[in-house]
């Protein structure tokens, strides 16, 4: 009979599983849809705006 340590063990990793293959398909699906390209031009211009060139 399994403790109840290895059942909570169990739970916490099929979670953690769970949320990083969400969190992988957030990043395919925002790469595959151009806003790579769009959150690397905000940060350029934010970063050029504190400098003071743009």
């Amino acid at each position: 009979m399994p403790s109840k340590r290895v059942a909570t063990d169990t739970g916490l990793l099929a979670v953690r599983l769970v949320l990083l293959a969400v969190a992988l398909a957030a990043i395919a699906y925002g790469v595959l849809s151009g806003e790579l390209q769009v959150v690397l031009a905000k940060g350029v211009r934010v970063c050029l705006e504190c400098i003071g060139i743009a």
